[in-house]
């Protein structure tokens, strides 16, 4: 009798503790929240146009993409509340197939991309685009050579009352990203290592 029940607890045990294995990406029912993380250092530039809504709309965009791909998890609300439907879709599936499966050490970002404003133009009511000088590809290992930047563009549309990023561009020509913020995030982010598929959430629209 004895060892029957000394056999069923076992069993129970071992039934617990596979259910408790680790994983890489947590098994949740709803959004997952992660708080974002101290930001050392500058996150706007001097730049008069800072307060413009739709440059503050495509910041959080890209803060929001930031942290979504440091954590391998698209579900997070700083990327889902911040990009259009097709827009979370797209940037998902792009990152998952640059960084799963493909045997090499995921990129993690150090913080916020490095971009100086450069203008806002309309494109009617409901759309606007941000260009931005982004000098943040080449600062990763070092100091960002803020003066060999890129020109991106970011699309932007209103829904309701939100703004959301649509798409977004770089063009290789070269623009000077002088006065543009650095910061850097407080702890450094872990690095994600080798990832599969398995391991990156997707956005819940698409579980």
């Amino acid at each position: 009798m004895k060892r029957s029940v000394v056999l069923g607890v076992a069993v129970v045990a071992a039934v617990v503790l596979a259910g408790c294995t680790p994983s890489r990406v947590p098994v949740v029912e709803g959004p997952t929240m992660i708080a974002t993380p101290t930001i050392v250092g500058a996150t706007v530039s001097d730049s008069p146009l800072e307060v413009d809504e739709w440059v503050i709309a495509a910041r959080a965009a890209d803060l929001g993409y930031v942290l979504a791909s440091n954590n391998a998890d698209f579900s997070i609300s700083q990327f889902t509340s911040t990009h259009s439907e097709n827009a979370t879709a797209g940037r998902f599936y792009d990152w998952r197939g640059s960084h799963a499966d493909t045997g090499e050490a995921a990129f993690v970002y150090p913080g916020p991309s490095v971009m100086q404003v450069v203008s806002v133009v309309s494109d009617g009511p409901d759309s606007a685009t941000v260009t931005f000088c982004d000098g943040s590809d080449y600062w990763i290992e070092g100091a960002p050579a803020l003066t060999d930047g890129r020109p991106r563009a970011f699309y932007m549309a209103r829904d309701g009352s939100t703004i959301l990023f649509s798409s977004s561009s770089i063009s290789f020509t070269v623009c000077d990203a002088s006065g543009a913020p650095v910061g850097r995030f407080d702890p450094v982010p872990t690095e994600l290592g080798v990832l599969t598929k398995a391991d990156v959430r997707a956005p819940l629209s698409l579980d």
